[in-house]
């Protein structure tokens, strides 16, 4: 019984080992929270994508995502998305921890001097 019970821990600890977090926050230009952003994680090998709707902090989280496989992770709201980064399986950290930030709309940016 007491074998079953420190295999069944062991596995678990493995488990544990194999698999990350992927967290930031989400940002505009001048760095302001954006609540509603839609955080996208897409695993590079099978395609699969998972959504993260940010609450008024800002932040998103990607738990029980296996070490082995890379991910690309990027946020878009109204329109407008963030530059695509990728999370490496050679990165050997638990927590990747990954913020984003959506551009400015085109109409709210200066002009840039054209005559």
């Amino acid at each position: 019984m007491v074998v079953g019970a420190l295999a069944l821990m062991s596995g678990s600890l493995l488990a544990e080992q194999s698999q990350r977090s992927v967290t930031g926050q989400v940002t505009g230009d001048s760095g302001t929270i954006i609540e509603g952003a839609v955080v996208q994680l897409k695993n590079l090998v099978t395609l699969q994508v998972r959504s993260y709707i940010t609450q008024s902090d800002g932040l998103y989280r990607f738990h029980g995502l296996h070490r082995e496989i890379e991910f690309e992770v990027r946020a878009s709201y109204r329109g407008r998305s963030s530059r695509s980064r990728r999370v490496s399986r050679f990165d050997s950290r638990a927590v990747v921890q990954i913020d984003l930030r959506i551009p400015p709309d085109r109409a709210d940016r200066p002009e840039t001097g054209r005559v």
